[in-house]
Formats: C-alpha cells, sequence, structure tokens
C-alpha cells in the first residue's frame, strides 16, 4: 500500500506463438516454392537455347560465313573456304577431350561419338586430330603443353598456318622420330582456307599455374591478337560441387580471361564429365555452356577471317591507289604514332583490334568514322589522334 502498483507479469500464450511458428513456415514454403518454380524455369530457358543452338549449327542452317553474311562480302573468298576450322589448345590434362566428347555426344548423338577417355599420364594427343567433321566448322585437338616455352610457341604458331596439318604427329625435342616416319612440315603456310581461323583455350580450375600464366602467355596474347584472333575460354571444372559455387567460379574465370587474353563474356565454364565421372545429362547448363563455347568461337572465326580478308582487300586498293597518307594501312598508321609516343605493344594492338572491328582498315576511313570511332577511345588516345589526322 502507498507503493507503485506492481506490472502483472506478460504472458506468452501458446496461440500467439503458434502463430508466429505458422507464419514463419508459410513464408519459408513459399521461398522453397519460389526457388522451384525459377529453378524449374531456368532449366526451361536452358534446354531451350540448347535446342536453338544446336539446331543454327547444322550443316543444312550453318554455311561457312553465314553468321556475319561473309558470302555477301567476299563471294569468291569464301567459297574457297571449306570448313571453319578451331584449335583447341591447352595444357595435357586440361579437359580438351572432355571438351570434345560432349560437343559430339549433343551435336551428332551419343552413339557417333568418339570414344575418348581422360588423359592421366604424362601424354594425351600428339597428333593433330579432327573432330566433328559431319559439319561446316570442326574442331582441331593440338598436343597439350607442359612449359610454355618458344619451342611451344612455334609449335601453335606452325599450327594456325597450317605448316603443321591434321593427322600429322607433332614431334618434339626430346622425341623418337620413329613416331611420324616421312612426315614432312610445310615450308610456306597453307592456303587460308585450310589455316586455323578460331582458337579455344581451354585450362582445368585447379591448375596450380593459372595466375602464372598471366605474364608467361603474354607473347602468345600479342601474337594472337596482332593476327586478329580472338580466342574463346573453356574452363573444366573437375568437380560438379565447384562448378556450381557461383563466386568461386567467377573468381576463377577472371583469371582465365586474363591469363588467355579473351574477354569475360568470351570466357565459359563446363564440367570435365571424363574427370568427374559424371553424366553430361545431369547437368544441362554444362552442356549449354560447351555449345555456347562452340558458338562463339564459330563467330570468332568468321570474325577473323574477315579481318583478314578485309585487310587483304585494302592493300591491294592501296597498291591500285599508290602509296599516299590516305591509303595507308590503320595497322601501319597505329604503330607509327604508338612508337613514337612510347605505347606498348599491346595497347597498339587493341586499338588495331578495336578499329578493325568498326571494318576501319586505312586512314581514309578512319577519318570519315572519326565522329563513331572517338567516343570508344581513351582520353589520350582520342587526343593523339585527332591530332594526327587533324580533324
Amino acid at each position: 500500500m502507498g507503493g507503485e502498483e506492481s506490472k502483472p507479469e506478460e504472458v506468452i500464450r501458446w496461440h500467439d506463438r503458434y502463430d508466429d511458428d505458422a507464419e514463419q513456415r508459410g513464408i519459408d514454403e513459399a521461398v522453397r516454392e519460389f526457388e522451384k518454380r525459377r529453378g524449374v524455369q531456368k532449366m526451361k530457358e536452358v534446354k531451350e537455347a540448347l535446342f536453338r543452338i544446336k539446331k543454327d549449327l547444322q550443316p543444312e542452317k550453318y554455311k561457312v560465313g553465314s553468321k556475319l553474311r561473309l558470302g555477301k562480302l567476299f563471294p569468291e573468298k569464301i567459297k574457297e573456304i571449306e570448313n571453319i576450322n578451331i584449335a583447341m589448345v591447352g595444357p595435357t590434362g586440361s579437359g580438351k577431350s572432355s571438351f570434345i566428347n560432349i560437343a559430339e555426344q549433343v551435336m551428332m548423338g551419343p552413339g557417333e561419338a568418339t570414344a575418348i577417355t581422360q588423359s592421366t599420364g604424362k601424354e594425351g594427343t600428339i597428333h593433330l586430330e579432327e573432330f566433328l567433321t559431319k559439319f561446316n566448322f570442326r574442331l582441331i585437338d593440338t598436343r597439350g603443353y607442359f612449359d610454355l616455352d618458344e619451342g611451344w610457341s612455334q609449335e601453335l604458331k606452325n599450327i594456325l598456318t597450317g605448316k603443321i596439318r591434321p593427322g600429322q604427329t607433332i614431334l618434339r625435342e626430346g622425341d623418337d622420330a620413329a613416331q611420324a616416319p616421312e612426315q614432312h612440315m610445310r615450308s610456306k603456310e597453307a592456303p587460308f582456307g585450310e589455316q586455323i581461323h578460331g582458337v579455344i583455350c581451354v585450362m582445368v580450375d585447379k591448375d596450380p599455374r593459372l595466375e602464372q600464366y598471366k605474364t608467361r602467355m603474354k607473347s602468345i596474347k600479342e601474337y594472337l591478337r596482332g593476327q586478329g584472333y580472338s580466342p574463346v575460354a573453356a574452363l573444366a571444372f573437375e568437380d560438379e560441387k565447384d562448378f556450381k559455387d557461383e563466386e568461386k567460379r567467377r573468381d576463377i574465370m577472371e583469371e582465365l580471361s586474363a591469363a588467355v587474353g579473351s574477354p569475360i563474356d568470351k570466357t565459359f565454364p563446363f564440367i570435365n564429365h571424363l574427370a568427374s565421372g559424371s553424366d553430361i545429362k545431369k547437368d544441362p547448363e554444362s552442356v549449354l555452356n560447351v555449345l555456347d563455347i562452340l558458338d562463339t568461337a564459330v563467330t570468332a572465326a568468321e570474325k577473323f577471317i574477315k579481318v583478314r580478308l578485309q585487310r587483304e582487300k585494302y592493300s591491294k586498293e592501296r597498291q591500285a591507289k599508290g602509296a599516299g597518307p590516305e591509303s595507308q594501312s590503320v595497322s601501319d598508321f597505329i604503330q607509327t604514332i604508338g612508337k613514337a609516343h612510347n605505347w606498348d605493344k599491346s595497347r597498339i594492338d587493341s586499338l588495331v583490334q578495336l578499329l578493325n572491328d568498326d571494318d576501319i582498315y586505312d586512314v581514309s576511313t578512319l577519318r570519315e568514322s572519326w565522329d563513331d570511332v572517338s567516343p570508344k577511345l581513351t582520353m589520350g588516345m582520342r587526343s593523339v589522334l585527332k591530332q594526327a589526322l587533324s580533324v
């Protein structure tokens, strides 16, 4: 009496707790249902995309040059190219064989796919071998490398230019020459139609040398870029769980992109089912990525063909016009400017590639296209080129 009145203790009734629990269960159930629907929808989209790419690459639909309509630009030259040739390059055991096997199973059916096993020894493919020969493009498997030395760099250049031909054994220092009796490498480059038009670089996600490749592949990246190649990167995961870990997958893809010089949008992951022992049907997303790599590589190969044929065309036109400054090739023009301003080779090659992608091959066209091109350049490049062109 006379003191503060004590407040009654709050009692939590059982039915209040029941309602809270029921509400949380309802939320959890709704989330699970949403994730399930999203998963089903995603799988549906994956299968539709897989079917579309497969259909688009069939011989009756895909013809050499049809993606970029090269037949209209270079009707006679395109007739001379029977197939798009795409080289598969990468370290021994990187997953090239698995990639080829998945592509064959999807494109031709399991019954027609080549019987391939994962390379576990010191060496896998030792000769240049063609796959998917029923199509108007083909994959050419190359001998895996151990060290990125000068010998391998020259070997790759010989393959790209057609000096080493499909079916030939690739001999290296220390090999027994009896493995390839009476083989003769071409002394000159093969006709353009027989050369390599596209490149797919395959590497395994657990390769401890991935970081080293960023510097050790520098000369090869510069060579490919200078020739007009835009390599596509394929990252082979040996563990399905790692493939499905999106954050981890993204980090390794960025490393691979930097290592081989492939843009991140041309870098794709897939599951090396020969190493993991899994059935390719278990993960349609991995299979779709293999076809995406193939489709992207075919498009990149056509872009390479376009660049090479445009260069040849403009070279002939310059010779016909004479050696005036307006007829100078954009490559020579940028090389001269780059040296004067101490630009490194990769910067020069990237700029030439950017201009070639916009169908700019001589100074005259660069001047005419300046308003469209200049926004794509860095401020420094824009200032230097504007002064050189007097625009």
